[in-house]
């Protein structure tokens, strides 16, 4: 009883002490106006005007963070968004992340709205940190948003780089290194001829266009020696891997690009990913770039070779570098996009040129005679028949449809008939054919 009581005003000291430490905390200036702020903040919200044109139907997101800790509940993202407008009965919808509405569209007709009919307003990339790192800070045009540098390297781009001019100057690099591959191929089947000459396509792929992209870029097709059967050595596979990891990340869904406040704290993981495939993609193409701008500068380069020789003596109206280094480098690591290379063959008019070529003429004829049906080849194999021998007679079954007789008749070729036999399932008589056939007989139908 008496540790009992010795304690009570103990406790009523400590009672004391939080009650008030409590009440000076919620007294304190940083207090109120934190809880001024929220009152404020949602005082605002809740008087603000609706505008003329509403935003389409959605989730009730939450204060600041908007539906992130709902979307990040619900994986795969895209699936819970399907499942979301499914649900809501709905083709477009608004889903707020962080302080970004974003606008997902299932419907056709509305997708062509925002693609075609209003792609001034929405043509800008969004900003993100792995594309900002990737471009230096947005120097590069393929995935930096609207403005006056994506206009400017766009220019240099389409008029220096994709241009008629250029696309022929470089096909003999093309054409060296697609010689390259099948040489590259060739080995590869060789080497596994025990297993069937297995070749892994997707690496023979991946290299090809690598070599393709070094080659008119750097004139040289490998960093180091390569291998001796001709495929990529341990420098070209670290720089592939490295540069699809990349590419694997550009737009990834990453929290950080919805609250920019978070992108220090690389929640994620992206942003050291990134960084450290950049840092092997820099540590190939940097020394090159430096060393090639140095040779520039000392005169001790005169011709121009490849695409890196183009950014590099390109000059502005006072005749000082129009790229600097460091823009240089940033359109170096991402290539021409799909949308910039088909731009330029329009503009230089290659398909029709293709078309028009040999191997084009042939291609095409091929890609006609596998749309046929059995009736159009059939006609088709008439004429040729016709053509090409005078006398001829074709074998048609019988039963079979009269069609192919009034064709055979229209061109003045002779019928004969096999037998489909009811009784084996309407099977040719073969046994009669034999008699049937002569020296004249050019073809035997086998369409039905």
């Amino acid at each position: 009883m008496s540790r009992t009581k010795s304690s009570r005003p103990s406790c009523l000291i400590m009672e004391y002490f939080a009650a008030t430490s409590f009440i000076a905390l919620i007294t304190s200036p940083t207090s109120v106006l934190l809880v001024l702020a929220i009152i404020l903040f949602h005082f605002i919200q809740s008087h603000k005007k609706v505008s003329k044109h509403p935003l389409p139907p959605g989730p009730k997101p939450w204060p600041i963070v908007g539906c992130l800790p709902t979307m990040l509940r619900n994986k795969p993202v895209y699936r819970w968004i399907h499942n979301l407008m499914k649900e809501m009965n709905t083709e477009i919808a608004c889903i707020r992340l962080g302080n970004v509405h974003v606008i997902p569209v299932i419907c056709p007709d509305i997708a062509c709205e925002f693609l075609k009919s209003q792609d001034g307003t929405f043509a800008s990339r969004p900003n993100t940190n792995t594309t900002d790192l990737i471009t230096r800070g947005y120097l590069a045009v393929i995935l930096s948003p609207y403005g006056d540098q994506w206009k400017k390297m766009r220019k240099v781009l389409m008029t220096h780089v994709l241009s008629p001019k250029i696309h022929q100057w470089l096909y003999s690099k093309r054409v060296e290194e697609g010689d390259h591959l099948v040489h590259y191929v060739y080995n590869q089947c060789k080497k596994s001829m025990h297993q069937g000459g297995i070749v892994n396509l997707r690496t023979a792929a991946q290299h090809y266009c690598a070599n393709v992209t070094r080659k008119m870029t750097f004139n040289k097709r490998f960093f180091g020696e390569g291998m001796k059967d001709g495929g990529p050595g341990f420098e070209e596979e670290e720089y592939v891997d490295a540069l699809f990891c990349c590419l694997n990340h550009i737009y990834a869904f990453c929290i950080s690009d919805f609250l920019p406040s978070l992108i220090g704290l690389d929640l994620d993981g992206h942003e050291k990913v990134v960084m450290e495939n950049l840092r092997i993609i820099n540590k190939y193409n940097d020394p090159i770039i430096d060393e090639r701008v140095q040779q520039w500068k000392d005169g001790t380069k005169k011709d121009t070779e490849d695409w890196l020789d183009i950014l590099i003596t390109l000059k502005d109206p006072d005749g000082n570098p129009l790229l600097s280094k460091d823009e240089i480098k940033a359109q170096i690591t991402i290539v021409p996009k799909k949308k910039a290379l088909i731009e330029a063959m329009e503009k230089a008019d290659v398909k029709n040129k293709w078309e028009k070529s040999s191997w084009g003429r042939r291609l095409i004829v091929q890609k006609r005679k596998t749309a046929l049906n059995d009736f159009d080849r059939f006609k088709l194999m008439l004429a040729k028949i016709k053509k090409e021998s005078e006398g001829a007679n074709i074998l048609l079954p019988r039963p079979g449809f009269p069609i192919y007789e009034l064709c055979a008749a229209f061109r003045s070729l002779e019928v004969q008939h096999f037998d489909l036999l009811p009784e084996k399932g309407f099977e040719a008589d073969l046994d009669a054919i034999p008699a049937l056939a002569d020296q004249n007989s050019e073809v035997l139908c086998e369409f039905f």
